[in-house]
């Protein structure tokens, strides 16, 4: 078995034992951990303006709720 082939199998399982909480805690630490350490301030406010400008861009074009 690779080192990938391992990685993969035990990442599936670790997963598959996961309720929804955890799951959502867990990726929740790991991208403010990455994003804390390899991301520089210009790099954030890039992330952060183009995410919520494409989340207002998508509000505008929904058609009003009758």
């Amino acid at each position: 078995m690779t080192r990938y082939e391992k990685l993969t199998h035990y990442i599936e399982n670790v997963i598959e034992g996961m309720d929804f909480k955890t799951m959502y805690q867990y990726i929740f630490d790991n991208m403010l951990y990455d994003l804390e350490h390899s991301t520089t301030d210009e790099e954030l406010d890039e992330l952060y303006n183009e995410y919520f400008e494409q989340d207002e861009i998508q509000e505008v074009h929904k058609e009003p709720s009758a």
